[in-house]
């Protein structure tokens, strides 16, 4: 399935809070998916990239750096990422999953890692984990289907 929505890969930029003072760490969306029913509700802003089917958690600079897990991409200097704006918070394109907020905008990087570890199946690397269709999301055990496009 060919998707013409927008992609956070895309090179326009959007404001948001990334850049000096965000790194990002790149998972697949039902890896994420699972990481946060472990990081029960402490999150800081997690993107969405639906036309690449990914997540995007923003850790402060330099926390993530090193880290060697299985299905996961450090995005720190130099990169760059182009963000949803403040706000959107559905489709069409890159929208928020949960909004950075005054207090909030970091996921902490530690407790992600861990999150992760646990929603690879815990030490070793993430086995038997099959993506879910795009149109449906599973949080907390139920499914949420939405319309599916054409």
């Amino acid at each position: 399935m060919t998707s013409n929505s927008p992609s956070l890969a895309s090179t326009s930029p959007c404001p948001g809070p990334a850049g000096p003072l965000s790194d990002a760490v790149r998972v697949p969306r039902y890896l994420g998916l699972r990481a946060l029913s472990h990081l029960g509700g402490k999150e800081g802003g997690v993107a969405v990239d639906p036309a690449q089917r990914h997540l995007y958690f923003l850790v402060p600079p330099g926390a993530a750096t090193g880290w060697d897990l299985p299905h996961t991409t450090v995005l720190d200097t130099p990169h760059s990422l182009v963000l949803p704006e403040a706000g959107k918070e559905s489709q069409p394109g890159p929208y928020w999953l949960h909004s950075p907020r005054p207090g909030r905008v970091h996921t902490d990087a530690t407790v992600l890692h861990a999150a992760l570890r646990e929603a690879c199946g815990g030490d070793g690397p993430a086995t038997g984990i099959e993506e879910p269709p795009l149109d449906t999301v599973a949080v907390g055990g139920c499914s949420a289907g939405s319309p599916k496009r054409s």
